[in-house]
């Protein structure tokens, strides 16, 4: 049977992190090694994670040099084959989520990915929709990868800067095309209020890896980049001005089983 490591990655998310453990534990896949990295939180995160440390393998508490930094931990630890990680706030939509995706697994794959739900929350609600995810785009969500460490052998590891938010996005644009599989079953749920893919650096940080990996002569790129941007502003504008009744009536509600909600 595969091993397989869960890395939960979080910093002073007491409200989001008993959530995400729930969701780790109750995996119906019996070979799994949970570890958790926080970052010296102070706000009593500590405290929910000591409460299920019977459940989980390795935790540790201490500052780092951000996300990435926190990532690089979990893999110098993890003593799997697989890893995946799910951070504060995210969720598998299903107990079977691990298992689904060792069912994906062949001698050519090394890394297996799914669609993606996103959520964000409003006065307590929860408001879904479905991300279509394409590994040819490198349109990919973190939480829904289950893959091969062997990766960071050939690619290296995920860049440390406080103020580059897209080391993983960079690594995924490194691995060849021959090494991913798509699983019909959606691996997570992914909370996307206040996190670091967000905000106009990271926007930037992305064009700028496009930049360097597009197949599209320069000229032709510089156009859809200068597009992109204009969408990005505009779709920001937007948002900022009808979130709070256009964009929220247009998301189905969550409303029990995220299995049973999917649209």
């Amino acid at each position: 049977m595969l091993s397989v490591t869960v890395i939960t990655v979080v910093f002073n998310a007491k409200n989001l992190i008993e959530d995400t453990i729930k969701s780790v534990i109750a995996q119906s896949y019996n070979n799994i090694e949970y570890i958790i990295i926080d970052g010296g939180s102070i706000d009593g995160t500590i405290s929910i994670i000591k409460k299920y440390e019977n459940k989980v393998q390795c935790w540790l508490s201490e500052k780092d040099s951000g996300i990435y930094d926190a990532m690089n931990k979990g893999i110098s630890l993890s003593k799997s084959d697989w890893v995946l990680f799910l951070n504060a706030g995210d969720c598998f939509t299903s107990s079977d989520s691990i298992r689904n995706c060792i069912g994906y697994i062949d001698s050519d794959s090394m890394i297996i990915y799914s669609d993606t739900m996103l959520y964000r929350t409003n006065k307590g609600k929860k408001f879904y929709r479905k991300l279509f995810c394409n590994h040819y785009r490198r349109q990919i969500i973190h939480q829904s990868c289950l893959y091969n460490k062997k990766l960071h052998a050939i690619y290296g590891q995920y860049i440390v800067n406080t103020k580059v938010t897209i080391s993983d996005y960079l690594f995924f644009n490194l691995i060849d095309d021959k090494y991913w599989k798509k699983t019909d079953h959606i691996i997570s749920s992914y909370l996307v209020d206040a996190n670091i893919s967000s905000g106009t650096p990271h926007f930037l940080q992305i064009l700028a890896v496009d930049l360097i990996f597009s197949p599209i002569p320069s000229f032709r790129l510089f156009i859809r980049f200068l597009i992109n941007i204009c969408k990005y502003y505009i779709k920001k504008l937007l948002f900022n001005v009808f979130s709070n009744s256009i964009y929220i009536d247009k998301i189905e509600r969550f409303k029990s089983d995220p299995a049973l909600e999917w649209f």
